[in-house]
């Protein structure tokens, strides 16, 4: 197997590559291939995505793609290639395409018999989007001779981006970095949740300092009140107990006559009672007889 040289490179690939062969992509012993219009990627978030997010596009002229990193894509080349029966293409991304992180993740020949645009399926394995343009240069092939013509050529039409390839892709991709995007959303979430815990925290230890004060409070002037209350009882019994000393003293000295200072209406009676024992004990002066009478 031998590799065509940029010499048999410049010779043969005009009947090749079609509808334009340029003379200058033929770098060393490869030729240089472009983008071409339709393209499809994957979304990175296809939960936000619209009607025509996650289908197939069509480029404009000079119209830029990106792909993100982590996600898949499909891209085809603008020149349709064809591969004789006594040769085998290899294809590949340029190097300073892959140096970004995009690569080649499909085949990486090209059967003898195959006449159609090259479909690449690229995955972004870097760390940032990579930007391309339509009909800018990206991909490379090298033609080798067979040891002779075979007759086993490549039978089908080649293939293009349609529905059934979509589906097959179509979706979340859960790559490194989307992994690692949802890593980081739930450590926020985390993150969020420990603070509002630290809050409810704090408000039940509030709401518990506050609750023991009033319940303090309510606790004292309960007791307050009880010991009033118990004053207040203690000193009507007193009251009470004195009340009745003094009706009890009342009662004999009243049986005897003794005057009170509780009844003020029997000191004349007491005077009177004086006077008449008084004048009842006194004893009667005798009686002198008459110097005249016998």
């Amino acid at each position: 197997m031998a590799f065509w040289r940029g010499e048999t490179l410049l010779a043969r690939l005009p009947a090749l590559i079609t509808p334009a062969f340029n003379p200058n992509n033929v770098d060393c012993a490869a030729y240089t291939l472009t983008l071409g219009s339709e393209v499809f990627v994957t979304s990175d978030l296809p939960e936000v995505g619209g009607p025509y997010d996650g289908v197939k596009t069509v480029l404009k002229p000079g119209q830029q793609l990106r792909v993100t990193p982590g996600q898949f894509g499909f891209l085809v080349s603008k020149e349709t290639v064809e591969v004789p029966d006594s040769a085998i293409a290899f294809i590949s991304m340029k190097a300073s395409y892959k140096l970004r992180g995009l690569i080649n993740v499909s085949g990486f020949h090209v059967d003898p018999g195959w006449k159609a645009p090259l479909l690449f399926a690229v995955y972004n394995a870097g760390p940032s989007p990579v930007c391309l343009d339509e009909g800018m240069p990206l991909f490379l092939i090298w033609y080798a001779d067979l040891d002779q013509p075979t007759k086993k050529l490549y039978a089908g039409k080649g293939k293009a981006i349609d529905a059934n390839l979509i589906s097959n892709i179509s979706g979340e991709v859960f790559s490194p970095i989307r992994l690692q995007k949802e890593v980081d959303r739930l450590q926020e979430r985390l993150s969020e949740a420990r603070e509002s815990v630290i809050k409810v925290d704090a408000s039940i230890k509030s709401v518990s300092t506050i609750a023991f004060r009033v319940a303090l409070t309510a606790i004292v002037a309960f007791g307050s009140a009880i010991g009033v209350l118990f004053s207040q009882v203690f000193d009507s019994k007193l009251q009470i107990a004195a009340l009745k000393a003094m009706v009890a003293a009342a009662r004999p000295a009243a049986s005897l006559g003794v005057p009170t200072t509780s009844s003020p209406q029997a000191l004349p009676l007491q005077s009177n009672s004086n006077a008449d024992s008084s004048s009842s004990t006194k004893p009667a002066k005798p009686r002198t007889p008459d110097k005249g009478k016998p």
